[in-house]
């Protein structure tokens, strides 16, 4: 049997999921879900380079959504 250890980016995008789910209040298991991986060339998983490509796409898309239906902020008060 092979063992593999998770790499860091593996961990910070695990930690990225679970402030989503925090955030979004969906449930962190489905987020988990779509986390794809690949063997590095250190024997570590590490996220998927399209995977990740398509995540921070996503994310960047609900960001200027919620930027839109929020109303101007007035930093002068």
């Amino acid at each position: 049997m092979t063992t593999y250890t998770f790499s860091d980016d593996t961990i910070s995008q695990i930690a990225r999921l679970l402030q989503i789910a925090i955030l979004s209040g969906t449930d962190i298991v489905d987020n988990l879900r779509s986390l794809q991986v690949i063997v590095d060339d250190a024997g570590k998983l590490s996220p998927d380079p399209q995977y990740l490509e398509q995540f921070d796409q996503n994310l960047n898309r609900m960001i200027a959504a919620i930027a839109a239906m929020s109303p101007p902020v007035d930093m002068e008060e």
